[in-house]
């Protein structure tokens, strides 16, 4: 039996982290540490963990004389430097008491700023000793971007593993409740996926959640004009606040169609199977959206970077970067059914094979053998 210790801030990060440390448990003691976001996503796993502030010298001592030197480090690898240095911290705290470290990857971009520091000189200095990430795509991407290919490894993304199961079990029960409790009838539900984009990356991307969720609300407002009738519920990232969205106007369209924020009542892959129509950026809940067989909708309006959501890259669902196509698209989702069939069935590019959790513990395992 080795100690493991792993780390995680980040909802996606957790989400990817507990399925794994779920299977590490039956062989292994895991001290699992927590901050900020991460503690909801474990408690909902009915994992136990410590809750930390951060990376400290002090801590890692606290931590050895109470648990004991770990044999291995494991953690996500999703903050961004300017937010959070906890992971970077950690692996290399690990590299120096010759500890081996592994960080399992959510998402298909933001590779470099990963593993990197906040200025220019500290790009790439945060790099553990392996990463897992989901698929051939995402390592060519990194290694082009300069992270070497020995430390990576294809395993899958784990938070991924439970989709089809959990689908399965959502019973028509819950699909009435829900919707019941979003005051929703016969209306149409668009489900609008948001992200923390302005906070991180401020206009840097041509767009953010308040330009992109502006120009969905001019668009159904249009449809409604049209006796379209829906509800706009707006499922806010963890890091997005109400007041985020003030400088538009809701009261122009509450006369046509409702809209609803949702923060963290409900369960993100609840809100989805709800959904008529699921619309949002780059968000890693329109992957589980289309996995979940939800017709999704990617916007990347006036966009100034290199397309960054998996699901377009393969051609499972179309990049939209202009409102005349997101409209004909959402339109035709909504009226016309052999449409309707053929795009659901272009989601059916992108699949899972629900086996991720187990080949990073399994590697996870390898990797211990061979430090030992």
């Amino acid at each position: 039996m080795a100690l493991i210790w792993a780390f995680s801030r980040e909802a996606g990060g957790a989400e990817v982290l507990a399925p794994v440390i779920m299977a590490l448990k039956k062989k292994h003691r895991v001290v699992l540490l927590a901050k900020d976001y991460a503690k909801n996503i474990f408690a909902k796993y009915s994992l136990s963990f410590t809750e930390i502030e951060g990376y400290s010298p002090s801590l890692m001592r606290h931590l050895i004389d109470k648990h004991g030197r770990p044999s291995l480090v494991l953690t996500s690898a999703v903050s961004l430097p300017w937010r959070d240095m906890t992971e970077k911290y950690l692996w290399k705290w690990s590299a120096e008491a010759r500890i081996p470290s592994i960080a399992i990857l959510d998402q298909w971009h933001n590779y470099a700023i990963r593993f990197s520091g906040v200025g220019e000189a500290e790009r790439l200095k945060y790099l553990p000793d392996y990463v897992c990430v989901m698929d051939e795509y995402a390592k060519k991407d990194m290694i082009r971007e300069g992270i070497p290919k020995t430390k990576i490894v294809v395993t899958g993304q784990p938070a991924f593993d439970s989709i089809p199961k959990y689908k399965k079990t959502f019973l028509k029960e819950g699909y009435f409740k829900i919707r019941k409790k979003l005051g929703i009838k016969d209306e149409k539900m668009i489900l609008f996926v948001s992200e923390s984009l302005k906070r991180d990356f401020g206009n840097s991307l041509g767009y953010t959640e308040v330009t992109t969720l502006q120009a969905v609300l001019n668009t159904l407002k249009r449809l409604a004009d049209e006796n379209f009738k829906f509800v706009l519920v707006v499922k806010l990232h963890p890091q997005n606040k109400k007041e985020d969205f003030e400088k538009i106007d809701f009261d122009k369209y509450k006369s046509q169609f409702n809209v609803k924020f949702i923060h963290g009542e409900l369960l993100p892959r609840d809100l989805v199977l709800c959904s008529d129509v699921v619309i949002g950026m780059t968000s890693v809940l329109l992957v589980e959206s289309i996995l979940l067989g939800k017709p999704t909708l990617s916007l990347q309006l006036n966009a100034k970077k290199e397309d960054i959501i998996i699901a377009t890259r393969i051609g499972a669902i179309p990049l939209i970067s202009n409102v005349t196509d997101f409209e004909c698209a959402l339109r035709s989702i909504l009226v016309n059914k052999k449409y309707l069939s053929k795009y659901l069935k272009s989601q059916r590019k992108l699949c899972a094979d629900g086996q991720a959790a187990k080949r990073v513990a399994q590697f996870v395992e390898a990797v211990l053998k061979k430090s030992g």
